[in-house]
């Protein structure tokens, strides 16, 4: 809530502003919608209700009123869009009104609750008397529907919507006279007539409002008002649950309660996250003002809220569970695409079953009327020669490709402007994918994106484009023709030939140039990655997972040789099988070694027959329409990152997708933030059931796709998910799955680096369901999020009573006994609530899905809704929730010593209790004291504690003798002056030299002019003061009396007229100089304001070089540790095999096994010395980089606020000599003697507010450079120096406005 304004929320979200003619009404022809019926019109007539909440149509011949919810309408129609039946078409009666066809009078209303039209969804035609008649319907209702506000009612307002409902729905005109039956009354909220308890309830509360209370008995529709009618409403709730809330808050006995009471309930249950400042007084009384009614007036205290209208506060929007400014478009929508989540659909055409469902045109229209932005279409041949979406081998019904492209056309941003993604299945012939390609073109025309865009190129380490930079735009995703792919494993660039469908490997060297330092890269070292495992991050080298070993035997187990003892295969055998000339070169396992026994070094091209197979179909003209979401086969996330083709991505079915998230869920998060990745359900899915979105989502999968024709849970949380953003289609991921080395992992339940961890405690305390029959028993709250916040999922409450209206679930008064409890909530922005109430049959009754980060703490009512995610009946949930910053057990003595220093002096007299704690720390992982000196920390926590048990001297170290890793240049530290020397810093700094040459020159030309009329003017009046010389010669001007003055002026004629003309030219002059000190003040801030623009973007340029720089570093010490790794396997087996055939000739038959084991023993022991010791040498070169990259970043940080410093100075000395300048030009000695006007003009000219401007505004650029660099601790000599020289810069300002204001 915004304080200044004391408004009760800020979020923009409105009621619906219903048009005065929707109001009054109009007739209207319904056609009917059962077939089985005579074919007849039905004459109705139309009107919605103020609010736009009901749609009510009457029948002119039955006068029954049928009631539709607005919030349920899909869709609304008219003109060429409509879909007037066939026997509509020939029927003569609904040819009323003006003389045009038919479908420009025609309305057509897509109603109900669910996306499938079918028979739950209602497709309700009327006709109107004109076609603008029937645009303007059509236009009202949809708007009055996509209203966010409508789908996001609080209960007071769904209250509203029943009374609505009753007073305009079941209203029966009777003798000239509206009346609403107490039978229609009772009906409508106990639908089981044999219930007479709850009929008996009903009729009691009706008698406490002073209505009508007899069962034949009849209501006037007017004293039927709201308030009466929320009276009605907490006779048959009860609601003692608030009426001990209010006792609880200052009200004994009374009911009611004071402002400051009032003030003190919210200000306890405000949640702090995101409210801001807030005048709880003011709120207070803002409250009393809203809800106190005038039927209250009889126990009307001054400034005092009764029980009722608190009732009403906290049923009502300003009271809502949820934060309502998130359901505005409030994220960033200029991040690239790959840090969104994109709402996606499977199978868009199939309306029900995967083999036996039926397809439609009409799906795609509801599924993008929901804000989906990826669907997908299957598309073959069909008999005639035209594409066709068909589910292929089955027997589904197919659809017209061009249909289903006009229906996208028509509705691809309907709803919201954001990019679509349309994913094709192609199984086509060249000859139909031509025909595909040119209806693409034809119909979308300059929505489809044909040509990347010139500032996102298709190009190696080019982001994504965002969402804003294709707004509007359709994404094709269709496999392209490859030709003949040249793809080097170290090389950083793919060439997609034009003919051809085979794809080939070429592995090429490459020249790495990093810095000052040049290697050559063998092509073996990429022959090695394993898909699943390969990080190239700095941040998370590839090793082996951490372990201990308590004896050599342990560890020279735990290394895969290759070899087996047991195996039935001699060594000689195994030897033989990994031979180069054994070799299968077209085996496509081969690229990415998952067979260990096979070489790490081969260079020969390699083809990869069976891509060839599935490319064989992609054709020219289709894959000119491809660019940002180009699929391809995953072959591993290190050759992934290896390509950096943020452009390309690949899809998984479930069951792929969980394997990969089990063994490289970081990897899979580090994959997602650079490009897009689309799952969808496996094939055995055969009635289109869903998976759980949110195990891909916590790995940061984009494109997660559900079948939408099923409104099962998953898909239930799918909607719930984007409903916020102005269900855009779009969500951003939060931080963490943003950052390019980012260290995070979803599936270890530790904290987030910059991420506050929170604990979530609710206490279920009644259900309010006004129109339901049967006990709503369970209410199961369950917790999604990523897999540590997701360990508890679920909590299962059971009501204690039910009085036919309202369930109590919770009677305990002691807010602190909360039954539920979510006590780590590790990434809160990841995680969500869902609330699901059902029957004790399982039932469902309704639902509702929050979010974590837009929960408001307090007493809060949940709007509980349907499976397609729209509130429809007035149910809700009471209860109350707590939001608080997680505490780990060992730290909660120092945060309650921090919180109560006097109650707890005890524990901060004595810190050392803790120092081994710390100690303990930095022992086990160096690495994580650096999490305060760099975001890029280097995690040394795979490092393999050997044993000493084996001698690692003689001959067993032949393995190491001249292993790369004791090359020092691959740990070489990259200085400020290698930078400098770089060409991109050069060419930097000339860019901005000719920024701000363009920017200081006009601003020069307007100096140069001022300049000119200043000196002109100083010139005349230095001329009208020697005038005034030539009369005032004994006495002057300032010394003479008034007489003397008047005596002069009456002699000197001129001398009067003269001195009239020297002040008006001071006053020019003075003008003049504020107006040249304006221009140079203003020059001097813009071309500051520029150079701290480039200097932020120049100096993260740089700090992004530096961290790649290292990065490829580690990159190149993994590369080469995996690589020499693998050379003592194999040297270890050749070795083997030669001591073998040495010594067992010799041995005796009975010995041979003895001596086989003793030997391989023997070897296996010298191989994992030598391992152990490339990993000391491989952990000692990381260690010497991370330090060499903590070094670089801070002398990057030196250079930095030294160079701001500087320009300070620079810009702080010019204006100084300015105002030097012209205290010289204006105060010299000819000048000086009768110039009081103008030594005023200077003295209040200048510029302290100039001065303190440029300052305050560099200062604060200071401080938010440093604030940005904080990651880098300066030591404490640099610490000191910087703060010598921040106090000489504000000592001499202060000099600087002491002289200004003195002289």
């Amino acid at each position: 809530m915004a304080s200044g304004k004391h408004n009760i929320h800020t979020s923009s979200l409105k009621p619906n502003d219903v048009s005065k003619n929707l109001i009054t009404g109009t007739f209207a022809l319904k056609w009917p919608e059962e077939n089985t019926k005579s074919l007849t019109p039905i004459a109705v007539n139309l009107h919605v209700d103020y609010k736009g909440y009901i749609l009510f149509c009457l029948n002119k011949v039955t006068k029954e009123i049928e009631c539709f919810d607005i919030a349920l309408i899909h869709d609304t129609r008219t003109g060429k869009y409509a879909t007037p039946p066939k026997d509509a078409i020939k029927c003569e009666q609904m040819n009323i009104g003006a003389d045009v066809p038919l479908e420009d009078k025609w309305v057509t209303i897509y109603y109900g609750q669910t996306f499938v039209p079918d028979k739950d969804l209602r497709t309700i035609h009327f006709c109107f008397y004109s076609p603008s008649l029937a645009k303007e319907w059509t236009d009202e209702l949809f708007r009055y529907a996509r209203n966010p506000f409508l789908r996001n009612l609080s209960g007071l307002d769904l209250l509203e919507k029943i009374h609505s409902k009753i007073v305009n729905g079941l209203v029966e005109e009777r003798q000239d006279r509206k009346t609403i039956s107490v039978r229609n009354i009772l009906r409508m909220f106990c639908k089981n007539s044999r219930d007479t308890d709850k009929e008996q309830r009903i009729l009691k509360a009706l008698q406490y409002t002073d209505l009508a209370h007899e069962r034949d008995a009849l209501i006037n529709p007017e004293q039927f008002t709201f308030d009466k009618f929320f009276s009605f409403y907490t006779q048959l709730m009860e609601r003692n649950e608030i009426d001990k809330l209010l006792e609880k808050n200052g009200s004994k006995r009374t009911r009611i309660i004071n402002r400051e009471q009032l003030k003190n309930f919210i200000e306890t249950q405000s949640n702090t996250r995101g409210d801001g400042i807030i005048d709880y007084d003011q709120k207070a009384k803002d409250i009393i003002k809203k809800y106190m009614r005038d039927t209250y007036l009889s126990q009307n205290v001054p400034e005092s809220i009764c029980d009722e209208a608190f009732l009403r506060y906290l049923l009502s929007f300003d009271n809502l569970i949820i934060d309502p400014a998130k359901l505005d478009l409030y994220q960033d929508m200029d991040k690239p695409l790959s840090h969104y989540f994109i709402a996606s659909s499977h199978n868009t055409y199939l309306m029900g079953s995967q083999l036996h469902g039926r397809s439609s045109v009409e799906m795609y229209r509801q599924v993008l009327l929901t804000g989906c932005r990826c669907i997908e279409l299957d598309i073959l041949d069909s008999p005639d020669g035209e594409p066709e979406i068909k589910h292929r081998n089955t027997m589904i019904r197919s659809i017209s490709f061009r249909d289903v492209i006009e229906a996208i056309d028509q509705y691809a941003f309907k709803v919201t402007p954001y990019p679509l993604i349309l994913s094709f299945e192609n199984h086509c012939s060249e000859r139909v994918q031509t025909k595909m390609a040119n209806y693409l073109i034809e119909i979308f025309g300059d929505k489809m994106l044909t040509q990347p865009l010139k500032s996102h190129p298709l190009e190696e380490k080019i982001p994504l484009p965002s969402p804003n930079d294709l707004i509007n735009k359709i994404l094709i995703k269709n496999k392209i023709l490859r030709g003949v792919k040249t793809t080097s494993f170290s090389a950083d660039n793919i060439q997609r030939g034009s003919q051809g469908g085979s794809t080939s490997l070429n592995l090429q060297r490459k020249r790495c140039d990093f810095g000052s330092e040049r290697y050559t890269a063998s092509p073996s070292i990429y022959m090695s990655v394993d898909p699943g495992q390969f990080n190239p991050s700095i941040n998370n080298p590839v090793r082996p997972k951490k372990q201990y070993y308590t004896n050599i035997q342990q560890y020279t187990q735990s290394i895969d040789f290759g070899m087996n003892p047991k195996s039935d295969s001699s060594d000689e055998e195994l030897f033989e099988n990994s031979s180069y000339e054994d070799v299968n070169l077209t085996d496509p396992r081969l690229i990415l070694n998952e067979n260990p026994r096979l070489p790490t070094t081969v260079t020969q091209t390699v083809n990869l027959n069976n891509d060839a197979v599935i490319e064989s179909k992609a054709t020219k003209a289709m894959s000119d329409l491809v660019n940002y979401v180009t699929p391809v086969r995953f072959k591993g996330f290190g050759i992934a990152d290896q390509l950096n083709y943020s452009y390309e991505c690949s899809s998984f079915n479930e069951d792929k997708g969980q394997n990969l998230i089990r063994e490289n869920a970081m990897e899979f998060v580090i994959y997602n933030e650079r490009q897009l990745s689309r799952v969808y359900p496996r094939g055995t899915r055969i009635e289109s059931t869903n998976y759980n979105p949110y195990q891909f989502w916590s790995v940061g999968c984009q494109m997660v796709a559900l079948n939408y024709q099923t409104l099962d849970t998953p898909m239930q949380i799918n909607l719930g998910m984007f409903e916020y953003n102005k269900r855009c289609g779009y969500l951003q991921k939060p931080t963490p799955y943003c950052l390019r080395f980012g260290t995070f992992d979803p599936q270890e339940p530790t904290s987030i680096e910059n991420v506050v961890v929170e604990q979530l405690s609710i206490k279920l305390i009644s259900g309010q369901f006004l129109i339901q029959d049967h006990e709503p028993v369970y209410v199961d709250v369950e917790m999604y999020g990523i897999y540590a916040d997701a360990s508890k999922r679920r909590e299962r409450i059971k009501s204690k009573r039910w009085n036919g209206f309202q369930a109590i679930y919770d009677d305990n008064d002691n807010e602190n006994d909360l039954v539920i409890n979510f006590s780590k909530i590790n990434l809160p922005e990841m995680a969500s609530l869902r609330f699901a109430v059902s029957e004790e049959d399982g039932t469902f009754i309704g639902q509702a899905f929050i979010p974590v980060s837009t929960l408001r703490s307090g007493y809060r009512h949940i709007v509980l809704r349907n499976q397609s995610n729209v509130p429809v009946h007035s149910s809700t949930l009471f209860i109350y929730s707590r939001i608080e910053v997680h505490v780990d057990a060992a730290c909660e003595n120092i945060v309650d010593s921090l919180m109560n220093p006097l109650e707890k002096k005890e524990l901060i007299s004595s810190p050392d209790q803790y120092q081994p704690n710390l100690n303990e720390n930095k022992q086990d992982d160096p690495s994580k004291t650096q999490q305060y000196t760099t975001t890029i920390t280097i995690k040394h926590n795979n490092t393999r504690q050997p044993s000493s048990s084996v001698d690692e001297n003689g001959s067993r170290n032949q393995f190491v003798k001249n292993t790369q890793l004791k090359n020092t240049h691959l740990c070489y530290c990259l200085t400020i002056k290698d930078v400098q020397q770089m060409k991109f810093y050069i060419q930097e700094q000339e860019k901005l030299k000719d920024k701000l040459r363009k920017a200081a020159a006009s601003l020069d030309k307007k100096i140069e002019i001022e300049e000119e009329k200043f000196r002109k003017n100083l010139q005349r009046l230095n001329l009208e003061q020697r005038k005034n010389e030539k009369y005032i010669t004994t006495k002057p001007i300032r010394h003479m009396s008034d007489a003397e003055i008047i005596h002069h002026s009456q002699t000197h004629n001129i001398r009067k007229t003269s001195l009239i003309m020297q002040k008006a030219i001071a006053e020019d002059v003075k003008s003049r100089e504020n107006r040249l000190l304006d221009l140079c003040s203003l020059k001097f801030r813009s071309l500051n304001e520029l150079e701290v623009l480039h200097s932020k973007n120049f100096y993260n340029k740089v700090e992004r070089y530096i961290i790649d720089y290292y990065g490829k570093l580690t990159l190149r010490v993994d590369e080469i540790f995996r690589q020499e790794t693998a050379k003592i396997k194999d040297q270890v087996r050749i070795q083997t095999r030669n001591d073998t055939k040495k010594k067992l000739p010799n041995a005796k038959d009975g010995r041979r096994p003895i001596f086989n084991n003793k030997i391989l023993q023997m070897n296996v022991e010298a191989g994992a010395a030598a391992i152990r010791k490339l990993e000391t040498l491989y952990n000692s070169l990381c260690e010497t980089i991370a330090i060499n990259l903590r070094q670089t970043l801070e002398a990057l940080q030196i250079e930095r606020e030294a160079e701001t410093k500087n320009r300070f100075l620079r810009y702080a000395a010019q204006i100084n000599e300015i105002k030097t300048n012209l205290n010289l030009e204006t105060f010299n000695d000819d000048n000086l003697f009768n110039c009081s006007i103008l030594n005023s003009a200077l003295t209040s000219s200048l510029p302290r507010e100039t001065l303190t401007s440029a300052h305050s505004s560099i200062s604060s650029t200071l401080n938010i450079v440093h604030l940005q660099s904080n990651r880098v601790t300066l030591p404490q000599e640099q610490q000191q120096s910087q703060e010598q020289t921040d106090t000489l810069i504000q000592t001499h300002y202060l000099n600087e406005n002491e002289a200004t204001t003195r002289f």
